[in-house]
């Protein structure tokens, strides 16, 4: 069915579902003549769905084309609207194979960029993410750098807490064997700054992995205080144009270029990938040594009593907490 006031086109005998109400939300004039393509709801294992995923995407590609052309000859052209219904995870597979089947590229451009941002394809065109949170990123690690001068290398470090703690143990007591094995050997490497993002709202939790990370001779960076620090001072400017910045997808975009190509390695604890030990070693070697003397031989180890007391002595612990064993709930 091809609706004329949208410029919507959905595939026959398919239930349209809007769970954000876009056709009510983009009705204004300004949005008649956009284009607009709607991907309904879909199971991973619909050929005939996968095939109109494609579909759309050629269909976008032919649309940014013109968009170009027409650009270049001096003429105004609309933008589109894409509007996805199904779960990332349903499409993915198939938006990848068909940017790395479609678009390779063997120039000298895009295989640096490959090196750096290491998903299966990579687009010479476009950033990756939205120019604003990219330059919002740029302050935060001139920021972090800032506060530790010395590093020589950042790592990344993600803790997925909230609605993952059922699927991966990421209590205290499992962080104080993982960060030991994780960073074991790397001091080789220079001074080590572990950047945190975290979605734990318990500032005990984070002041103790803190600690953690520091007893072992490493510092810490807390990313998600930073952002707020930086996106804070910038919203203060001009509150009323600038607040609607401080949402959970635009903090997301400055996050996302910490994970991949700014820092060093990553370590990560989440649904999908929640390892006992996590080696940093094996990335840094990609980055190469800088003279540094001393390095243990034996990994470090964390005693859980003293892990205790550090959680336990934090003014601002909840009651219920993160820490996991007999005298302590896990979230």
């Amino acid at each position: 069915a091809y609706s004329p006031a949208l410029n919507t086109y959905q595939p026959p005998n398919q239930t349209l579902l809007r769970p954000f109400n876009l056709s009510v939300l983009f009705q204004e004039e300004e949005y008649a003549d956009w284009s607009r393509f709607v991907l309904p709801n879909m199971k991973k294992d619909d050929t005939q769905m996968q095939q109109l995923v494609v579909q759309q995407l050629i269909q976008l590609e032919n649309f940014t084309n013109w968009q170009l052309q027409a650009t270049a000859a001096g003429i105004d052209t609309k933008a589109f609207i894409w509007e996805v219904n199904p779960r990332w995870y349903s499409i993915q597979d198939t938006i990848f194979s068909f940017f790395k089947n479609r678009h390779t590229k063997n120039d000298t451009d895009t295989e640096q960029q490959r090196e750096s941002f290491p998903f299966p394809f990579g687009c010479k065109y476009t950033k990756n993410l939205p120019s604003l949170s990219d330059q919002f990123a740029n302050l935060v690690f001139d920021k972090i750098h800032q506060n530790h001068p010395h590093t020589n290398h950042f790592g990344y470090f993600h803790i997925r807490r909230g609605d993952a703690t059922q699927m991966c143990d990421t209590t205290l007591k499992k962080l104080a064997t993982f960060i030991p094995c994780s960073l074991n050997q790397t001091k080789a490497y220079g001074n080590i700054t572990v950047v945190m993002s975290s979605d734990e709202r318990d500032l005990c939790y984070r002041d103790t992995v803190r600690s953690l990370i520091e007893m072992l001779g490493y510092s810490f960076a807390d990313l998600d205080d930073i952002i707020q620090g930086v996106l804070s001072d910038y919203i203060a400017e001009d509150p009323d144009s600038r607040s609607y910045l401080l949402n959970n997808m635009f903090i997301f975009g400055i996050v996302k270029p910490f994970q991949w190509d700014r820092l060093s390695f990553r370590m990560e604890l989440r649904r999908r990938n929640c390892p006992q030990c996590q080696k940093a070693v094996p990335q840094l070697d990609k980055k190469g040594k800088v003279p540094i003397s001393w390095q243990a031989m034996v990994q470090p180890s964390i005693n859980a009593t003293l892990l205790d007391d550090m959680y336990s002595s934090c003014p601002k612990r909840q009651n219920n907490t993160a820490i996991g064993g007999n005298l302590f709930i896990t979230l």
